[in-house]
């Protein structure tokens, strides 16, 4: 770590302005610069910075996840509810977001899918809907994947809880598709 980093981490939890740029600039600095721009910038300017960030976010398999939606369609998606008395909880989610999207998307690190799909959610570039009955084989296929069939086991090890699939759709967002559209590679 550079000489100082640890001052810099200080005076950051403290409030303390502090360089964060090789430039000197500081964290109000860049806050007045944000706030000086948005004054001026047109609606496109704005669109574009917010797609920039967005995509400086991206890791390449969330990118092909993206490209693998674009087209509108709907993939099945999964979640893994236990719901009882243990410990007093009435539900928990003990597994979220596992669909066939990464495999499809030929993504390289398919066990990481439902992290890519929390993510890209947060984004607000994928939207869950209801369960298509379209997808029913789709659905059962994935309900026999590992993870989905670990969970199971796991709740019914526990026992006095009850586990249950829960079925929607992943498409892409509308926020999504004005992304893919401004940025397709060509």
């Amino acid at each position: 770590e550079p000489a100082g980093g640890e001052a810099r981490k200080s005076a950051l939890k403290t409030g303390t302005t502090v360089s964060v740029l090789c430039s000197g600039e500081t964290l109000p600095d860049l806050m007045r610069d944000l706030l000086d721009r948005s004054t001026d910038q047109t609606q496109e300017e704005c669109e574009t910075a917010y797609f920039l960030s967005v995509l400086k976010t991206l890791v390449p398999d969330e990118a092909r996840i993206l490209s693998a939606l674009s087209d509108g369609a709907a993939h099945p998606l999964i979640h893994v509810v236990a719901s009882g008395s243990l410990f007093g909880a009435s539900t928990r989610q003990v597994v979220e977001n596992v669909s066939n999207i990464g495999k499809v998307a030929g993504v390289q690190w398919a066990s990481e899918t439902p992290t890519y799909v929390t993510r890209l959610r947060n984004l607000g570039l994928v939207e869950t809907g209801p369960q298509e009955p379209a997808l029913l084989v789709k659905y059962q296929i994935l309900e026999t994947d590992s993870v989905i069939t670990t969970a199971l086991e796991q709740i019914k090890t526990l026992g006095k809880q009850k586990a249950t699939i829960v079925r929607q759709s992943l498409k892409i967002s509308r926020l999504g598709q004005a992304l893919w559209d401004a940025c397709r590679p060509v």
